[in-house]
């Protein structure tokens, strides 16, 4: 019994991983375009000055979902780092990191067209209490970069962006000052 178990584990060390044969080639020269979802899931490309929806997020407070879209050959993988940023202050509102999957979609690796919340970053903007002026409807600098293997920025863009609200929950939860 041990060595049939035992065998089991050797031809799985055997297999090969594609953790890094996944791993989307990008550098500095790569185009990239930002992308966000709604609270419904469905993703659109933006630019500087855009309008974003606050989702509320399942563990409470609202989050922006964003994430790259760059010009690749195929389907493939990056890790990414996001984060809001109060204009006013330069303090970082919210932030994470992430790996994502990005699938091949008319020459741009993207997130897909109906997404989940794994499938873009979660940056988390309120409530919080590092903020000069109410996060929805006032603009903030969101900051995308996507991540070599030691977690350094190999290819980034930056837009100003205005959080919006649809709901009273949210006015309220993103709307107050601290």
């Amino acid at each position: 019994m041990l060595l049939g178990r035992a065998a089991v584990l050797v031809l799985l060390a055997g297999c090969p991983s594609n953790d890094d044969s996944d791993a989307c080639d990008v550098d500095a020269s790569t185009e990239m375009m930002l992308v966000y979802a709604n609270q419904l899931g469905v993703t659109a490309d933006f630019a500087d000055g855009a309008s974003l929806p606050l989702v509320a997020a399942p563990q409470g407070g609202h989050i922006l979902l964003v994430a790259p879209a760059i010009r690749v050959a195929g389907s493939c993988s990056v890790q990414i780092n996001a984060a809001l940023r109060d204009p006013a202050s330069g303090r970082v509102i919210g932030l994470e990191e992430r790996p994502l999957m990005l699938v091949a979609h008319d020459g741009w690796a993207r997130p897909p067209a109906a997404a989940g919340l794994s499938d873009l970053a979660n940056v988390a903007v309120c409530p919080t209490s590092a903020v000069t002026t109410p996060i929805f409807d006032h603009p903030y600098q969101l900051e995308l970069q996507i991540l070599d293997a030691d977690g350094h920025p190999v290819c980034e863009r930056t837009a100003m962006v205005v959080p919006t609200c649809d709901d009273e929950y949210c006015r309220t939860d993103c709307g107050a000052l601290p």
